[in-house]
C-alpha cells in the first residue's frame, strides 16, 4: 500500500508533536532529547504552521509543538523563532476555542518580546494572558503572568512595582503549593531588591529560591538563584565569593546550554575581575558575553557588556576605546528604552571626559545621566552627582 506524500508528512508531523509535547520541562535528558531529534522536530513543524486553519487536527498537533514544551523551545530556538511557533499556536488555540492553552501563548508571547527588550509591548501580552487566566480561574496562569508582568516592570527600572507583581505571584504559588513558581518568584524577589540595593532583603530570597530550586531539581531557576547570590556579595564587596557563585552558576548554564544565561555570568565574572583590578581578565569576559549576546540578537545584554568594556579601557587608560564602547552601548539602550544603562554609559563618558580634561562635555554628559538615573532611584546618581561637585571646584 502506497500513502500520499500529504498523509506520511501529517503522520510525521503527528508523531514529532507527540514526541516534542512530552519534553515538558528544560532538563538535560528532554534537552538531549531534542537535539537528537531537533531536524525532524522542526521538519513536523514546518509542515504543519501554515495549515493551522486548514482542520481541526492540524491546529491540535500545532498545539502540541507549542505547549509545554516552551522552556525548551526558549533555549534552543532563537527569540524570532520562537515567535513564529508560538504564533502558529496561538492561531491554532484560537481555532480550538482553547482558552486556557490561547492564555498561556499569549504569556509566552510575551516573554518572546520580553527577551528582545521589547518591554512595553511584552507587557500588553503579559496582560493580555492574565486577563483570560482570571477570566477561567486558572489560578497557576494567573501567578506565572503576574510574575511576568514584574519581570517586565523590573527591566523598565519601575522595581517598586515589580515587587508588587512578584509578591502577588508568590502568595498564589504558595498557596498551589507550586515549588516551582515559588522558586522563581523567590528569585525574582532578591534580584529586584538587589537593584533597590537591599541586600540583606535580596540575600535572604535568593537563598531560599537557591535551597528549593536544588531540591526540586530545577536547574535553570538554581543557576539564576546562584548568579544573584554573585550579585548580593559583589555588591558588598567581596569579590571572591561573588566569583564563586557566578562559575557555579556558568557551570549550570553550560550543562543546560542556556547560551543567554552564560553570557549574563560570564560578564559577571568580568565585573567581578574589573573591581579586582585584573582589568585585561575582565575584558576577556567582557568579548566573550558581547560575543553570545550579539549571536543571541539580546541588544539590552549588549548594550550592558560595552558600557563594562568601556569601564575596563578606562581603567586601563585607552580613554578613545573607553568612548567608543560607551557611545556603542548608549545608542543600543536608547534604542530599546534600557534608561538604566543609557544614564549610566552617559555617566561613565562623562567621567572620561572629565580625565581628559573637557570639562564643559563632561558636565553635559554627567547632568544628562542624572537627570536619566535620579527619577529611577538608581544608586548610581551619587558618583555622577560627585564626578560634577568635582567640575565645580
Amino acid at each position: 500500500m502506497t500513502y500520499s506524500n500529504s498523509i506520511c508528512k501529517s503522520r510525521h508531523s503527528k508523531y514529532y508533536g507527540e514526541l516534542i509535547s512530552r519534553l515538558n520541562r528544560p532538563t538535560p535528558e528532554n534537552l538531549a532529547a531534542f537535539d537528537l531529534e531537533r531536524i525532524n522536530i522542526e521538519g513536523g513543524f514546518d509542515w504543519i504552521r501554515d495549515k493551522v486553519d486548514d482542520d481541526d487536527e492540524i491546529a491540535s498537533i500545532c498545539v502540541n509543538y507549542t505547549g509545554y514544551t516552551v522552556g525548551v523551545l526558549f533555549l534552543r530556538l532563537h527569540s524570532r523563532e520562537c515567535f513564529r511557533w508560538l504564533e502558529a499556536g496561538l492561531l491554532a488555540t484560537r481555532r480550538l476555542g482553547f482558552r486556557r492553552g490561547e492564555g498561556a501563548r499569549l504569556g509566552n508571547l510575551g516573554s518572546v518580546f520580553w527577551s528582545l527588550c521589547e518591554y512595553r509591548k511584552s507587557i500588553e501580552y503579559y496582560e493580555r494572558a492574565l486577563e483570560i487566566s482570571i477570566e477561567i480561574g486558572d489560578r497557576r496562569s494567573e501567578g506565572g503572568d503576574l510574575g511576568n508582568l514584574g519581570n517586565a516592570y523590573a527591566r523598565l527600572c519601575e522595581y517598586r512595582k515589580a515587587v508588587e507583581y512578584y509578591e502577588q505571584a508568590l502568595a498564589i504559588d504558595r498557596d498551589l503549593k507550586d515549588q516551582k513558581g515559588e522558586a522563581g518568584q523567590l528569585s525574582n524577589l532578591g534580584n529586584v531588591y538587589i537593584s533597590l540595593g537591599e541586600y540583606a532583603k535580596a540575600a535572604d530570597y535568593c537563598e531560599k529560591a537557591l535551597a528549593l530550586s536544588t531540591e526540586i531539581g530545577d536547574l535553570q531557576i538554581k543557576s539564576s538563584s546562584l548568579g544573584n547570590l554573585g550579585l548580593v556579595f559583589w555588591n558588598l564587596g567581596d569579590y571572591p565569593k561573588a566569583i564563586d557563585y557566578y562559575e557555579r552558576a556558568l557551570e549550570i548554564t553550560r550543562e543546560i546550554k542556556d547560551r543567554n544565561g552564560e553570557a549574563n555570568h560570564l560578564g559577571n565574572i568580568g565585573v567581578a575581575h574589573k573591581r579586582l583590578g585584573n582589568y585585561r581578565k575582565a575584558i576577556e569576559y567582557y568579548e566573550r558575553a558581547l560575543a553570545i549576546t550579539r549571536e543571541r540578537e539580546d541588544r539590552r545584554g549588549e548594550g550592558i557588556w560595552l558600557g563594562s568594556l568601556g569601564i575596563a579601557h578606562k581603567n586601563l587608560g585607552n580613554y578613545q576605546k573607553a568612548i567608543e564602547c560607551y557611545e556603542q552601548g548608549l545608542a543600543i539602550s536608547k534604542e530599546i528604552g534600557d534608561r538604566d544603562n543609557e544614564g549610566n554609559c552617559l555617566g561613565n563618558m562623562g567621567n572620561v571626559y572629565k580625565i581628559l580634561g573637557e570639562k564643559e562635555k563632561a558636565k553635559e554628559l554627567l547632568l544628562k545621566a542624572v537627570a536619566i538615573l535620579e527619577p529611577i532611584g538608581s544608586s548610581n546618581v551619587k558618583i555622577y552627582r560627585s564626578h560634577l561637585a568635582e567640575l565645580e571646584n
